[in-house]
């Protein structure tokens, strides 16, 4: 091989690589998430907001939205996604190094129905998409049901 082609060849490889690095691909950093909100007695409850906060730190997204359920209780979170490329990761990731390194993945929880400052705390980590919470006031539960997903 001629050390011309040989420039060439490493200066292809080089390029790509580059690209790859910094070319934006498409993550979900949360599932669709699907709530059946009840009261003590086991039916519906309406009217009950519920918060849900979306981030992945290592690429600096930190998002919230909420939703009241219907009138049959229940309540839909679309599917969040971000574009993000390897590097952007990276170097977010590097960037939080240390005591929050454990969170720079993307992530979800849910602030329940409760009234005050601090509503109940409902973290839906590796949970299947389809949850029932059972709002009382004073305690309130987490199930999950698996979509088949």
């Amino acid at each position: 091989m001629t050390p011309t082609r040989r420039r060439w060849l490493l200066g292809f490889l080089v390029a790509t690589v580059v690209a790859l690095l910094l070319f934006p691909f498409r993550y979900e950093v949360t599932p669709a998430w699907s709530f059946d909100v009840v009261g003590f007695d086991g039916k519906g409850l309406p009217n009950c907001a519920v918060q849900e906060h979306w981030e992945w730190v290592a690429v600096g997204l930190q998002r919230g939205e909420s939703s009241t359920s219907d009138a049959a209780g229940h309540v839909r979170f679309p599917a969040r996604t971000v574009r993000a490329s390897i590097g952007r990761q990276w170097l977010g990731a590097a960037r939080n190094f240390g005591f929050h390194s454990a969170y720079v993945g993307p992530r979800a929880y849910f602030l329940g129905c409760g009234t005050g400052r601090s509503p109940e705390r409902l973290d839906a980590e590796k949970v299947g998409s389809e949850i029932v919470y059972r709002y009382v006031p004073g305690l309130s539960t987490l199930m999950t049901r698996s979509s088949g997903k």
